[in-house]
């Protein structure tokens, strides 16, 4: 997921019928976040315990990889991290329903 994915499902689902949502914000390359995401256990629990899709908009995302993963050039607006104001890792985020970016 980047800032550009992140906004079409904004874009995508009126906020009536959006839900809220998790996103956790992590580094793959950095080995004391990688083992805090881990600690964490989110992936499990984004699988087996978290409400289904429908529900809740869950996600992860590498800050490491963002700018890496992409078939464009990465602009700014795909930074979600910066826009987010995420600083610490790992960092788990709730967007509310109404969250318009």
């Amino acid at each position: 997921m980047n800032g550009e994915h992140f906004d079409d499902i904004l874009k995508d689902t009126p906020n009536e019928l959006r839900p809220g949502g998790l996103v956790l914000f992590f580094r793959s390359q950095d080995s004391k976040c990688a083992a805090e995401y881990e600690k964490f256990g989110y992936q499990n629990a984004a699988e087996t315990e978290l409400p289904a899709r429908e529900r809740a908009f869950i996600a992860k995302y590498d800050m490491d990889l963002h700018d890496k993963r992409l078939n464009t050039e990465f602009s700014p607006e795909q930074d979600l991290p910066k826009r987010l104001g995420i600083s610490e890792c790992p960092t788990l985020v709730y967007i509310p329903q109404k969250c318009d970016g």
